[in-house]
């Protein structure tokens, strides 16, 4: 019962992240393909893919900003333990944090 529940509530959830993910011109789809190839031999999407294992395998969404060096450079966000792209996205972007 309590899965149910859970994925009722990561459908808007994820709809709201990939909105912000694609307005934000910081996820390149097709330079994710090329440095994770796995995921067109697996006909994964890739914002679908970012979005779900980004974080979880230390996954950067494009070369304009670069994951790893983020959570390095901000301890607030390797302990809030979102994506780090969301982290920025939501809390860092308005404060002017370094990407």
């Amino acid at each position: 019962m309590f899965k149910a529940i859970a994925s009722l509530v990561e459908v808007p959830r994820m709809k709201f992240y990939r909105k912000i993910v694609l307005t934000s011109g910081l996820f390149d789809a097709d330079w994710y393909r090329l440095a994770y190839p796995y995921i067109v031999r697996d006909n994964i999407d890739p914002l679908t893919h970012f979005l779900r294992s980004g974080k979880q395998y230390g996954l950067s969404p494009s070369r304009a900003f670069d994951a790893a060096r983020y959570l390095e450079e901000h301890e607030e966000a390797r302990r809030s333990h979102l994506n780090p792209l969301l982290h920025y996205l939501k809390h860092g972007q308005a404060r002017g944090l370094a990407i």
